[in-house]
């Protein structure tokens, strides 16, 4: 773990590049003066392709912090024109009038039961919890009045007394709930503590008494690899799996698995959240002119708000917690072999004209935050706002789709995804789905017509794997989609940007995943989606190599390249690499690294990108101005690897290395360095070798790794050291011996490794320790 955090604080170091000051270079052998001509190409602007390290991710967190803020807050009704209604469940009665605080009507039921006028609004009291539903009116407002806490609608049954359990005779740890369950509702989740940790729903397969297996799977105490597939015949079974918080709903009866004995004991508050058919806990079938808002749903088993064919929908400033998971209520299994669950927080089906969902905060939803949605042909939906929301722990943040045929007239136009911040998409309650599809936005379907659709200034901070699962997104080929702009996104090395059109960056009616690394951003970027969007990236742990990689990617993106020019040499294309904190007043060392044959070339980017880890820790240490030329030929010397020892004598020095040559002494001139050492490998530790054979003492200290040289030649004060793998099949390891006979170097043989061992010695072997001696 060290060593790994070692390594990040060491890669981090590679997204800075400070000013050049002036200076007099020490080497014995060096001129006294500058050879050459260095000219600085600066950086285009492309892709914004970062790592994003502690200080990123503390920034977006707070970005996420100060949004959720807001959506705490109270949203300011405008005038109402009609009648006032207030409802308490702390001082209301049914009998009363219900037009004042005072007069206060108690239940949900009472309010269904009366019929309202446009410009009407229902008033909740603050603090007032309520377990119904609300049929929605058109032209109504629902919302809050008093001080407190936002009214809080739960669509749960409280089991928290421990006479609400009784345990399984003759089975260990099973529990059954001491209540005959209805059949018209099942049982979606059950959250303990508010949200401490919650149950795994266990399913049985459609086809054989198992249950369904399930994979990376939390139930916020304990994760699992793997809910293995066990023999499932009724609740009784679920000791066949022992899985702690593993619950099966049996019909009307409820087993739960709790290890650490009765679940009320355990835990001070246990809620039962239960579907009601189809329908949410705010619903209603085509109506218009509803506003929604400062209300807490909670622990609702298939939808908080539902409507259907909904004109001018607007909810602001609520908040949604463990929605959904339950099963679909016609109980089909689309071919998965299981029934299938469901669960959006605000869902729209079928036409749509008017929906806002605005500084509303959504926590642990069991597919999607907010939707419109349908399976019919020639569904328009339009005049559609998701703006300034907060989204964590869901499926889907966002889902815009209707299924149809390929040609089928459906419209989305005047569409706006804008300002939401979303954080860890696929985690917590959700990771208990079985498919694992997951991701920011899904509007994946056919051929829809976009008009002013756009997705921009949004937040995406962390998925499971996809940010996009869409086929529609507008780019340079394809107009017709949505516009991404300005999104902020960050995401694991190894996950994908998401499934995306097949034949991107034009249409096709089927999707492909992308993977989400550097080459795929850049693609997005040159198809014109989202030129101003911000692409962070992170890596699990142990996967070091793709990350130095990316960051590698991420300098050479933001940072200059140079090019140096030498009278009698070969023009070459380098880098240069300062230390992060950077001091003109303190004096360097210069570490010139020298890459192998597969690295040269005239991009200055292989050079830099086919590096290593050993970069990584020079800047770590903060000691070291760090050269990496480019060989722009196949070999740096003008002689092939496989030659093995060779003679500076009868072969003249290349253009090449009188190039290199006059670089670092010009280097060294310009940044005053104390002392310039030299690492390279295969053809790269031909040229160390060349250079300290023919420049007497001007390399202080020198590595050479799969190289070779000319034993006849001495190397003066300079400090030498040869790795070489035993049985290197390119550069015999007799080479290495007779190198280190010859100038009396410090030698290392790697058993069992090839030529390509670099990457071995550079994990195993403490080099950086060895030129901090020299």
């Amino acid at each position: 773990m060290k060593k790994f955090l070692a390594l990040i604080l060491a890669l981090t170091c590679l997204l800075s590049l400070f000013a050049c000051t002036t200076g007099q270079g020490n080497s014995e052998d060096a001129p006294k003066e500058k050879m050459g001509e260095i000219s600085k190409t600066d950086a285009q602007k492309s892709v914004f392709w970062q790592y994003a390290d502690e200080g990123v991710m503390s920034e977006l967190n707070a970005v996420f912090d100060a949004k959720k803020a807001q959506t705490e807050g109270f949203y300011k009704l405008p005038e109402i024109t009609g009648t006032t209604y207030y409802i308490s469940s702390k001082n209301g009665n049914d009998s009363a009038n219900g037009k004042s605080p005072s007069t206060a009507w108690k239940s949900c039921s009472k309010l269904n039961s009366v019929t309202f006028k446009s410009g009407d609004a229902v008033l909740f009291e603050c603090g007032s919890e309520f377990r119904e539903s609300v049929y929605l009116k058109s032209g109504v407002t629902y919302a809050s009045y008093g001080d407190g806490e936002k009214p809080l609608f739960l669509g749960s049954i409280n089991a928290s007394k421990t006479t609400d359990w009784v345990a399984v005779s003759g089975v260990k740890n099973l529990y059954q709930y001491n209540a005959t369950l209805s059949n018209s509702y099942d049982i979606g989740s059950i959250v303990f503590n508010g949200g401490e940790a919650w149950g795994i729903k266990i399913q049985q397969l459609t086809d054989a008494k198992k249950s369904l297996e399930l994979r990376d799977v939390s139930n916020g105490i304990e994760y699992f690899d793997v809910i293995k597939s066990f023999d499932l015949v009724s609740g009784k079974d679920l000791k066949n799996g022992k899985y702690d918080l593993s619950y099966y709903h049996d019909t009307t009866k409820l087993y739960l698995y709790c290890k650490d004995g009765n679940p009320a004991e355990r835990f001070d508050s246990i809620e039962l959240s239960k579907a009601n058919q189809n329908a949410g806990t705010f619903s209603a079938s085509n109506v218009s002119d509803v506003t929604i808002a400062n209300i807490s749903f909670k622990n609702i088993g298939r939808f908080a708000i539902r409507t259907t064919a909904v004109k001018n929908l607007a909810v602001y400033n609520c908040e949604f917690d463990f929605i959904g998971g339950s099963v679909q209520s016609d109980n089909q299994d689309f071919g998965r072999n299981h029934k299938t669950r469901l669960g959006n927080a605000i869902e729209n089906w079928n036409s749509c004209d008017g929906m806002i969902v605005e500084n509303c905060y959504f926590n642990q939803i069991y597919d999607t935050a907010m939707t419109t949605q349908s399976n019919t042909d020639g569904t328009d939906m339009i005049n559609i706002s998701y703006k300034n929301n907060v989204v964590e722990n869901v499926v889907y943040a966002i889902e815009l789709w209707s299924s149809g045929a390929e040609n089928a007239s459906c419209n989305f136009h005047n569409v706006n995804v804008e300002g939401n911040v979303c954080r860890n998409i696929g985690y917590g309650f959700t990771t208990q789905r079985p498919d694992k599809v997951t991701g920011f936005l899904s509007a994946y379907g056919s051929y829809y017509q976009y008009q002013n659709a756009y997705v921009k200034d949004n937040y995406v901070i962390g998925t499971l794997d996809w940010i996009y699962r869409t086929n529609n997104i507008k780019t340079n080929d394809s107009p017709n989609g949505y516009e991404l702009d300005g999104n902020v996104y960050v995401n694991t090395l190894g996950n994908d940007i998401g499934m995306l059109s097949s034949s991107f960056p034009k249409y096709s009616k089927t999707i492909s995943e992308y993977e989400y690394n550097y080459s795929t951003i850049k693609k997005l970027y040159d198809a014109g989606i989202d030129k101003n969007g911000k692409f962070y990236f992170v890596a699990e742990e142990g996967d070091e190599n793709a990350l130095y990689n990316e960051m590698l990617n991420a300098y050479l993106l933001s940072n200059p390249s140079y090019t140096y020019k030498l009278e009698g040499g070969e023009e070459l294309q380098f880098r240069l690499l300062l230390p992060k904190d950077y001091d003109a007043e303190k004096q360097y060392k210069l570490f010139t690294y020298f890459n192998y044959e597969y690295a040269s070339g005239t991009d200055n980017f292989k050079n830099v990108q086919m590096s290593n880890r050993l970069i990584g820790e020079l800047y770590s240490s903060g000691e070291y101005i760090i050269l990496v030329p480019q060989c722009p030929k196949d070999s740096w010397i003008g002689v092939d690897i496989k030659n093995g020892n060779y003679s500076t004598k009868d072969t003249a020095e290349s253009g090449v290395m009188k190039s290199v040559y006059g670089l670092i002494n010009d280097i060294s001139i310009e940044y005053g360095t104390e002392k310039t050492f030299a690492a390279g490998v295969s053809s790269g530790g031909y040229a160390v070798a060349d250079i300290i054979a023919r420049h007497e003492n001007f390399i202080s200290a020198a590595l050479i790794i799969s190289g070779a040289g000319d034993v006849s030649a001495t190397v003066g004060s300079t400090k030498v050291w040869i790795i070489h793998g035993a049985g290197d099949e390119k550069v015999s390891v007799d080479n290495a011996k007779a190198l280190k006979d010859a100038w009396g170097a410090k030698y290392t043989e790697l058993d069992r490794e090839l030529h390509d061992c670099w990457n071995t010695a550079f994990a195993r072997e403490d080099i950086l320790g060895w030129f901090a001696q020299q």
